[in-house]
């Protein structure tokens, strides 16, 4: 990724007002409210396009998968082994029968997990009557999701840009109709095919103020008698009302990451995620802390910003989340996790998402943190903007706690630490984290791939394309198009929220490398279960190394071999991270 830092170009963002005057480079060409052809490029109503009952066809054509995964490390590997489970023991969608086509599968799964790691389990290939329009958004032809985009304002913008995590609508395009071609060509859809379509939404979602809750549920409600979608994608946890609505709606959504099973179980059968729930997440995090790090002192800290190492000292827990109601309820779930071994979080701050009282915000959460005793380590329930802030702030009062990762919000990608310790700090090499070095903890992204082969390269190389994928973070929003389309394959032919769900309790659990190496851990499905990961493995950041996705100095390096692990897994024993320099 060519990436420019924000501070070669812009104030620091201590002023971060002024920053918007000149970032208008970046706001997106589509204007609010449009939605977006994946197949044609054009906005909807603006014609060229066959239809039926007013929704675009979506592409089709034969398509020959079969690329290695470079894993970065010197080698090649099969990026999906067919060991591990298929998922539901062998049980068939509702309405399937074992009678029919096979050919199509690979050592049992519905593609090559070459392509795709997490195939799911082979189905025939489906012949007679699908039922037609079984639900809304859905004809015997054609199921419309629509995917959603944040409004975050031009500032957030900005910082997401320099990330590579806000391609342009044209980038977001192409690539959403290389995914819709490969889904439609490799999944079993039961003589549909799913139609895509890019949604920038109007109000605002955080970033630039904080959620506009009010305005977001008038605006899905709108959208939704507009567009009558079967499913809507949004990979996002900015705003659990969002969610709430469109399950309201009876709308099939997918995103919210770090939201409770309870708030899951209350929307079913129409709220998903690809990420962990909160249950998941504290019941994970509470176990690996409590064998890992309880108890034992704080020796990859640095200095409390009073002049002092924090190496000695008993580990002293701080957390940071945002203030949504459900993150803020997923931190009350690890409290009570962390108990289980006497362990305690001593210090909390949760934060609203919204960049014009980032300066504030920062301040009073380092302040939070510096509180006797002084937080040792700290961890950050974070999106990937907000520790951009965090971190400034305490390398400003040259205060080096241990930065514990917990896998949210994209933060375990490294293109996403790229902006770490640099972005605001415009005399740093790009080799070094003064801040960041200390980073270290727990994973639920892959290990990332060099861009020219990663996973939505073989993706939209499968589509006929050449190259990389048009934007870094493809691989993620890939996640969620394939688990909207594995959902509708579990689902079998008469396709409505309730056959989603019902199918998803016979997906059962795949593991492509049965957890062993760092690309791919173990997702699944089942009763009361409503996201995908289950697994996390256990990461530091090394500064120098260059990442394999783009070649920038700094990436994440697993422990273990990028063993995957999940509750009741943990090993014991406090972490040992390499000496520095990492």
């Amino acid at each position: 990724m060519n990436r420019t830092t924000l501070a070669k170009r812009y104030l620091p963002l201590a002023a971060v007002l002024a920053v918007q005057l000149f970032i208008i480079a970046v706001v997106p060409s589509t204007a609010p409210g449009q939605l977006v052809s994946a197949a044609t490029g054009r906005g909807a109503g603006a014609g060229g396009g066959s239809s039926v009952n007013g929704v675009d066809n979506g592409t089709t054509g034969d398509t020959t998968p079969g690329a290695t995964v470079d894993t970065g490390a010197g080698g090649s590997t099969g990026a999906g082994s067919t060991s591990g489970t298929a998922g539901g023991n062998g049980a068939l969608p509702p309405g399937v029968t074992a009678k029919g086509d096979t050919s199509h599968c690979v050592g049992g799964r519905q593609f090559d997990p070459k392509v795709y790691g997490w195939a799911p389990a082979c189905v025939p290939k489906f012949t007679g009557d699908n039922g037609g329009a079984t639900y809304r958004g859905v004809t015997k032809d054609t199921i419309k999701v629509v995917y959603m985009r944040g409004n975050y304002g031009q500032a957030v913008n900005a910082i997401l840009t320099a990330q590579g995590a806000l391609p342009s609508h044209q980038q977001f395009d192409q690539f959403l109709g290389a995914a819709q071609k490969y889904i439609n060509d490799h999944y079993e859809l039961y003589g549909r095919k799913i139609v895509f379509k890019q949604y920038q939404i109007s109000c605002g979602t955080g970033g630039q103020g904080p959620p506009d809750n009010s305005c977001l549920r008038n605006e899905m409600r709108t959208m939704v008698g507009q567009e009558n979608p079967f499913a809507v994608l949004w990979n996002n946890p900015v705003s659990s009302e969002t969610y709430d609505e469109l399950s309201r709606l009876k709308v099939v959504n997918i995103g919210g990451f770090g939201f409770t099973n309870a708030f899951n179980q209350a929307h079913a059968p129409y709220h998903w995620d690809v990420l962990m729930d909160g249950d998941k997440m504290a019941a994970e995090v509470g176990e690996w802390w409590c064998k890992r790090m309880n108890g034992g002192n704080a020796v990859y800290a640095g200095q409390d910003g009073n002049g002092k190492s924090m190496a000695g000292s008993k580990r002293v827990l701080g957390v940071l989340s945002t203030d949504d109601p459900e993150n803020k309820a997923t931190i009350s779930l690890l409290k009570r996790e962390l108990a289980k071994c006497g362990a305690g979080v001593t210090h909390e701050y949760y934060y609203a998402q919204d960049i014009t009282t980032a300066d504030s915000q920062r301040r009073a959460a380092v302040a939070e943190m510096r509180k006797g005793p002084i937080a040792t380590s700290i961890m950050c329930f974070c999106d990937q903007v907000a520790p951009l802030f965090l971190y400034q702030q305490c390398r400003d009062q040259n205060y080096y706690p241990e930065h514990v990762m917990v896998g949210t919000g994209n933060m375990d990608d490294d293109t996403s630490t790229h902006s770490y310790d640099h972005d605001l700090a415009p005399l740093t090499a790009k080799n070094q984290y003064p801040e960041f070095e200390n980073a270290f903890g727990l994973a639920q992204d892959p290990q990332m791939e060099p861009a020219a082969s990663d996973q939505a390269a073989r993706v939209w190389q499968s589509a006929g394309n050449a190259g990389a994928a048009p934007y870094s973070s493809a691989s993620n929003d890939f996640d969620y198009y394939a688990m909207i389309a594995t959902l509708i394959q579990a689902a079998g032919p008469h396709l409505t929220p309730q056959d989603v769900q019902a199918g998803a309790q016979g997906i059962g659990k795949l593991s492509p490398t049965n957890n062993t190496g760092p690309l791919f851990g173990t997702r699944g499905l089942g009763p009361g279960d409503y996201t995908w990961n289950d697994t996390y493995r256990e990461i530091y950041f090394s500064p120098a190394r260059p990442s394999p996705h783009d070649g920038v100095p700094g990436r994440y390096m697993s422990l273990d071999g990028g063993h995957w692990y999940g509750v009741g897994q943990y090993p014991s024993g406090l972490i040992a991270l390499p000496p520095k320099p990492r």
